[in-house]
This record gives structure tokens, sequence and C-alpha cells, in this order.
């Protein structure tokens, strides 16, 4: 059906390119099947290709291969789909093992030109969107190369940014008819910082060094209203300075921020509560009056007994001791963080 006998990245076929006259079957002059590698299973090309595969096992599997006529019983028709979505997958994986699969390329469009058209019922995978993230950090991280070396955006703080679990993730775009329109609907974080945000939008206006003949085009969809994600690595969890610090303000989203920095600020409101209970227990000790009050011992030793004890009610309390001072934080993430002395930063908490 593809017109190899082998599966092999280096004899895959591609794509027709434009222009170029669709190959056919030698034998019964029928056109070979093409799928566009650089796209998920779900993309229309590819899905439509899959299905036919689908049923043509079906139909002819077991007179094709008659050792898997049991198994082809045995097995269910959803099961056998998701099967050959599989196989398309592990083919996809094996070109970009082999570095001959590039990936999909980031272009930017105008507010006037965006439309964030309609989302088909079905949800991508958990694989196709963790790719589609992979290809745009590889793209952005080329734009970011080629930035002038004078750019505030050329430095190894702002290059933290450049992880594929913190790109935004892409949906397929559908029209009115639900039929796919071959663009991407790229959906940004509602925790990002305008901060971080400036330095994607400058990366994503550079020119590409390396441009591939065709462009996967994304436009801008809605704020997705979602927590910041778990990682594992530390060298790949978020930077403080890439978080809005009103989202992370939010009583709700508290547990997101750095445990040595939620440390830091329970110390500095404990202190606050002593110094606040301490103004509350200064009394001014009358002559004779040796009673200091409900539940309390009386103020003084025998020896002072009867003298009056003077108190300045201004005077600050002593500071604790063994105090840690707040630190700057390295990283944003529910796990506990290490500080990061390998890349100088040029931001401030």
């Amino acid at each position: 059906m593809l017109g190899t006998v082998k599966l092999t990245a280096k004899d895959l076929p591609w794509w027709q390119k434009d222009g170029e006259q669709w190959p056919v079957d030698s034998a019964t002059s029928e056109k070979l099947f093409r799928f566009r590698w650089g796209e998920s299973h779900t993309h229309e090309d590819n899905y439509r290709g899959l299905q036919t595969i689908f049923r043509y096992i079906c139909a002819k599997g077991a007179e094709f291969s008659p050792a898997s006529a049991k198994a082809l019983r045995a097995i269910s028709d959803e099961e056998l789909l998701d099967r050959v979505q599989t196989k398309y997958q592990d083919l996809q994986k094996a070109l970009w093992a082999a570095k001959l699969l590039l990936s999909s390329r980031i272009t930017t469009t105008t507010e006037a030109s965006e439309n964030q058209g309609t989302l088909r019922d079905a949800k991508l995978s958990k694989g196709v969107r963790q790719s589609r993230q992979q290809g745009k950090c590889e793209v952005r991280e080329q734009k970011f190369a080629a930035l002038s070396d004078d750019s505030e955006f050329k430095t190894d703080a702002f290059k933290t940014a450049l992880i594929p679990q913190l790109m935004s993730e892409d949906d397929d775009e559908t029209n009115e008819e639900g039929h796919l329109t071959r663009r991407y609907i790229s959906c940004p974080w509602v925790w990002a910082s305008e901060q971080r945000n400036q330095f994607i939008a400058a990366v994503d206006a550079q020119q590409d060094p390396h441009p591939p003949k065709h462009y996967t085009i994304r436009v801008r969809g809605k704020t997705l209203d979602v927590t910041i994600l778990e990682i594992q690595k530390v060298e790949h969890h978020a930077r403080r300075w890439m978080v809005s610090q009103e989202w992370l303000a939010q009583p709700e989203n508290q547990k997101y921020d750095d445990p040595e920095e939620t440390i830091s600020v329970q110390k500095r409101v404990k202190i606050q509560k002593k110094e606040v209970a301490a103004r509350r227990r200064v009394k001014l000790v009358d002559k004779g009056n040796t009673k200091p009050g409900k539940g309390k011992k009386k103020a003084g030793s025998k020896k002072d007994k009867g003298k009056a004890r003077a108190i300045d009610v201004d005077e600050e309390p002593t500071q604790p001791k063994n105090t840690v001072p707040a630190q700057p934080v390295a990283s944003t993430s529910i796990a506990n963080q290490m500080v990061d002395n390998s890349v100088d930063s040029d931001f401030e908490d």
C-alpha cells in the first residue's frame, strides 16, 4: 500500500510535494498511500489513510496473513484501530530518532487575522500534545540563538523558559463544518507572567534561521485556566519570574510557590505576631501592684517586691535567634526546590 517492502526510517515514503505527480501501483494502477509524518495521526490526511488501512486489515488481513486469522477474529475493532494508530506513531518516532523528521514550525499572525475556530469533540492524546510542545520548543531555541547579541532577551536567564513542558498546548482548528483547517490553536497559560510573555513574543517574531518548506500556522486561542504542571527534574521547573505574581498571590495558588519562599514568609508572619503579642503584654506596673493579670505569675522577685518596674512601651522586641532571612526563589513547583547556582539570573523577585 505504501509501495515499499521495508518500514525502516530511511525507506518510508513521504507525502508528495506540491506539483508532483501522485505515485501509483504499477500492478493495480491504484494510488499508493502517503502520510504527513510531521503531523499527528489525527491530521485529516493521516486519519483518512489510517482508516483505510484499518478497513483493509478487517477485510483482507486473514487472507493476506493466514497466521493472523485467529487473532483478527478475537480482537475488537477499537483495539485494532488503536494498534494501527500506535504503529503510525512508532514509525513517526523512528523518523525523529533518525533526524529525518523536522519539527513543525511556528509562524506569527496579526490580531486581525487570528481566528480561534471551533475545536472538534475528540481530544488529542497526551503523546500528540507533547510532540507538538517539543516541536515548538525546538523552533524557539533556534530563533533564540538567532537573536542579536544586544537584545535584552539574549541571556541565559531568559533561556530557562525554553523547556518543552513549559510550552503552551496546541489544538487542531476546525471550520464550521468540522473539517480541519490545518492550523493549530495555541492556548497560553493563565499563570504566565507578562515578562515571560514578552520574551516568547520576541522570540516568535525572530526570523527562523532554518526555515522549512512548509509552516504550520498557529493562531492565538483563549487563555487556559490551568495550574502549573508538576515536573520532576528541578532544572525544568518554572522560575519565579515566569509566573504572574498576581496569580501566585491567590490563596488557592500559594501551594505552588517555592517551599523556601513559603517558609520565609511563614517565619516573617510568626515574628510579626510575636511583636504584636509583646506589645499587648507590656504594662506599667505601679508601685505596690504586683498582680500582672489573670493567669499570670507575679511580676518580679520577692526582693524587688513593692518597687515600680519601668518599661518602655515603644521598645522593639528582641530579634529572635536563628532567624533565617528570606531567600530568592529559584523555581516554582509543588515539589521541593533546589537553588540552581549554575545559571546566572538577571531577574529580581
